[in-house]
């Protein structure tokens, strides 16, 4: 735990370290403290190897932005609180991952700050994509007056972006901030991409905004067996009732884990809701076979909740 003061030209900084003692040992190591005053920046050496130390530096004004273990050595969870400023600098003064993610994420609730924005903004360039996907996140619910030009960075980052994480982010960023239909094309855009991620949020995406035309851009991915894919081709069928799909669920069971079989038996027991009464009655030997032979209460628990749907579907 870690507590930091300005007074009168002093900085203090008071450490405690509040694990079990009798269960684990105290850290025992030299670490280093740096302070930043905009531009300049000043390394202090400390040693910690007590529960409780407390440390004063003569300094030449507040600092700007403190990091503490500046090299990153402690295998453990720090916890120092920062002002909102102090945030905000330490994303732009120190280049490791660690801050400047905390910077992020601790200000994101902040997005429609000017300095937060333009924060964020820069970090869509990080060269390390989890700072990339860090900052589109935290965009998710931007509506500020750089809405236009947030938009036309992010349609770049969807096609462009080296990472696929970063793209799909992206695009499902722009799903929440577009009130339009004007990225529907970014969406089928994202249909061609190369990564089962950004293609599964593009789905979503066209889903999410009622395109009837999605059901004649789905083909090529029928017949893969990507557990999300699958999972959101099934929302698909159910959403536009394509009463035609009986046998591609079928299919699809047997080459799912667990899990995942679990989450497609939950599309599944809402997907009979709108067959016919002929593949009804398929349905029911079907999970009735599910509840005999499963070892999983849970999956069993749903095959009931299918049977039961079907009993109380008028």
């Amino acid at each position: 735990d870690i507590r930091h003061s300005y007074n009168q030209g002093i900085f203090e900084i008071d450490i405690a370290q509040l694990q079990d003692t009798l269960k684990e040992p105290i850290f025992k190591i030299p670490l280093k403290v740096v302070l930043w005053f905009n531009e300049e920046k000043k390394i202090f050496d400390i040693h910690i190897n007590k529960t409780h130390q407390k440390f004063a530096f003569t300094v030449p004004s507040k600092p700007t932005a403190v990091l503490f273990d500046a090299e990153q050595q402690l295998l453990a969870e720090i916890n120092h609180p920062k002002s909102f400023e102090e945030l905000i600098q330490q994303f732009y003064q120190v280049n490791l991952f660690t801050p400047m993610h905390e910077s992020l994420q601790l200000t994101a609730d902040s997005i429609h700050l000017e300095s937060v924005f333009q924060m964020n903004y820069k970090a869509l360039d990080h060269p390390f994509w989890k700072i990339r996907q860090q900052a589109v996140d935290n965009f998710s619910n931007y509506s500020g007056n750089h809405l236009t030009e947030l938009i036309s960075k992010l349609k770049g980052m969807t096609i462009n972006d080296s990472f696929h994480r970063v793209r799909a982010q992206s695009l499902n960023t722009l799903c929440s901030i577009s009130k339009d239909t004007e990225p529907y094309t970014v969406f089928l855009e994202g249909l061609k991409d190369s990564a089962f991620s950004v293609v599964t949020t593009a789905l979503r995406c066209l889903l999410d905004k009622n395109r009837k035309e999605l059901v004649n851009s789905i083909q090529p991915f029928i017949n893969s067996d990507n557990p999300n894919l699958v999972i959101m081709l099934a929302k698909i069928f159910i959403k536009f009732k394509d009463t035609t799909k009986y046998a591609w669920y079928i299919n699809k069971f047997n080459h799912q884990n667990r899990g995942d079989y679990f989450q497609l038996l939950q599309q599944f027991t809402d997907y009979i809701i709108i067959l016919k009464p002929e593949e009804q009655a398929k349905a029911i030997t079907f999970l009735s076979d599910i509840i005999a032979s499963k070892n999983y209460w849970w999956i069993r628990l749903e095959a009931y909740n299918g049977l039961d749907k079907l009993n109380n579907n008028p």
